[in-house]
């Protein structure tokens, strides 16, 4: 395997590919192992997710600092939506994650293809769950919301 880069690369029928697989399942030896042989850290899945905007959307803080020591930058935006790998985690709410990209210069200021920062993201985020807890005539929670909860994000997150 180590001697086919195209293997390391290709999609399989679910549209990722090996080192997208071996990230949304946490197996950080096995992400080493890809990494290490030759697997691209630029390739994207069906869904135009790169390994480090997966990583930070699924919270997957040691696939982040792998990735970053491979040569990755924290900032890589998505080709089609221009969405980082810091906006991901603010919508996923892995506050270890954005504390990690924050603490290694991402841009709380990066915009993506909308104009949204992640700061715009956190306050949808918020606004969203705040909409809910209000109820708006359906009761306290409003409707659907049992066992969800806001996300609330520290104040240390967001300090420089």
């Amino acid at each position: 395997m180590a001697n086919s880069p195209d293997l390391l690369n290709k999609r399989e029928k679910d549209g990722l590919p090996p080192l997208h697989q071996t990230i949304q399942q946490g197996h950080l030896n096995v992400v080493r192992y890809l990494v290490a042989n030759g697997a691209s850290t630029s390739v994207i899945d069906s869904n135009g997710k790169t390994p480090l905007y997966l990583a930070a959307q699924r919270g997957q803080l040691s696939a982040l600092r792998l990735l970053q020591e491979a040569g990755v930058s924290i900032d890589q935006p998505l080709a089609e939506s221009g969405e980082r790998a810091l906006q991901a985690a603010t919508e996923s709410g892995n506050n270890s994650v954005i504390e990690f990209l924050l603490s290694e210069g991402a841009d709380l200021n990066a915009q993506d293809k909308e104009g949204r920062t992640s700061l715009h993201v956190a306050a949808q985020q918020f606004s969203f769950w705040g909409s809910h807890k209000r109820g708006e005539g359906h009761g306290e929670e409003g409707p659907g919301r049992e066992g969800l909860e806001r996300r609330e994000y520290p104040a240390s997150v967001w300090r420089r």
